[in-house]
């Protein structure tokens, strides 16, 4: 075989190459298995509403310092939700699906941004009704504390405010066992629920909020 053959041929063969090298990542996923995330997709799209108490284990990726917060979250789809912070102080986060308030009685202050900005939320995804795959990448592998696997699903956007969300459910699909928030900071919150419970019939005055009197309120 003659040089130019020789090397026209490593030409054809290195194009090809590229172009496997290319589309490795679509292959990669078309052979990843997807009943993970078909089971989060399962438990979301049957979702209407959440009543459940939490405790929030926040991780300071500089110090390694631990701070653990209690509540109480609730939530209707589409865009309504309610997160009462009990311990280690009161605060309140709260969405009528116009706007979210985030409300400091110790600092008399309240935030107030539009509820448009909800998908850039870690609550984005259990509650604002789109498909996972339409605003996350994910990646599915073992859960070291339970037996089924989690989900971990990364923005793909990266104009919210956290890197990633891991979700566990537990066995049979229906409840979230705990999830795990990354966000921009590299601070790690792991939510874990207790006694939650779904389709519960709520008062939507519940997600009404009326900042108090005397209190400085700041709109984003």
């Amino acid at each position: 075989m003659g040089g130019d053959e020789q090397r026209g041929k490593w030409r054809r063969w290195g194009g090809v190459g590229l172009l496997l090298l290319a589309l490795w990542p679509v292959f990669a996923r078309a052979g990843e298995d997807r009943q993970p995330l078909d089971r989060l997709q399962a438990f979301l799209s049957g979702l209407k509403s959440i009543d459940a108490d939490f405790v929030q284990q926040v991780t300071d990726p500089a110090s390694g310092k631990l701070t653990e917060y209690r509540g109480r979250l609730t939530a209707v789809r589409p865009n309504l939700f309610r997160w009462d912070y009990r311990t280690p102080y009161v605060q309140l986060i709260v969405s009528d699906g116009q706007w979210i308030w985030h409300y400091e009685p110790e600092l008399r202050q309240a935030t107030r941004v539009s509820a448009s900005q909800m998908e850039k939320t870690p609550a984005g995804f259990l509650i604002t009704g789109k498909r996972i795959e339409d605003s996350f990448d994910w990646k599915a592998f073992p859960d070291p504390d339970w037996k089924t696997p989690a989900v971990t699903l990364h923005p793909l956007k990266a104009d919210g405010n956290f890197q990633e969300i891991s979700v566990t459910l537990d066995g049979d699909g229906g409840r979230i066992r705990h999830m795990i928030v990354v966000d921009n900071l590299g601070n790690r919150s792991r939510f874990t629920f207790q006694d939650m419970r779904q389709k519960r019939t709520m008062e939507m005055q519940e997600f009404h909020f009326v900042p108090p009197a005397g209190v400085d309120i700041v709109a984003e």
